[in-house]
């Protein structure tokens, strides 16, 4: 993508990402916006131009609104935050394919049991998530967008693999640049 400022606008010395933009997608009056080229072929811009007026926007504006949204969730879940955005993906992916149930036995006791044991037949409370829980998820969806989604089904594959085997290796940056 090139990059471009718009006609007479001087070098601020801003660092990038900290122009306000309003509700609209509109750049703020504080700093002269800065111009991005994209190409996009015929089946790309009917796709733009559907789903911007599905929302009601522009093409720029929901071209400019989704890069900022996705640029928010990559750093939101790329690093630590305030939010826990790991916990909350560990949460719901031991939910998703760890679940537990309180086993209640005849003595009044309470365990947690796998739902799936069927060696034999117990009584079971299911463990479902919280109130407080699904408000962090719907916040974690929010600020993390598909990036948190990502995040989820890796722990979900991670904790179906605790030994790693089923785990691809990682890209040995070294190996990329060797010979450049």
């Amino acid at each position: 993508m090139a990059r471009s400022r718009s006609k007479g606008a001087a070098k601020t010395g801003e660092a990038e990402g900290e122009r306000a933009i309003d509700s609209t997608g509109a750049f703020s009056p504080a700093s002269p916006p800065i111009s991005y080229s994209a190409r996009f072929d015929d089946s790309q811009r009917k796709l733009l131009e559907k789903a911007a007026s599905r929302q009601g926007q522009s093409v720029a504006q929901f071209i400019r609104l989704a890069s900022l949204e996705r640029a928010a969730h990559v750093l939101n879940t790329g690093s630590p935050t305030q939010f826990d955005f790991y916990g909350i993906a560990g949460l719901l992916a031991k939910q998703m394919v760890n679940p537990t149930v309180s086993h209640i036995d005849p003595d009044g006791g309470i365990h947690d049991r796998n739902p799936y044991d069927r060696e034999e037949e117990f009584e079971a409370v299911a463990s479902c998530l919280s109130r407080a829980e699904i408000e962090q998820l719907t916040r974690a969806f929010e600020l993390g967008g598909a990036e948190f989604w990502k995040l989820v089904s890796t722990t979900c594959l991670m904790r179906l693999s605790p030994d790693s085997s089923g785990l691809p290796e990682p890209i040995d940056p070294k190996q990329l640049t060797q010979g450049s």
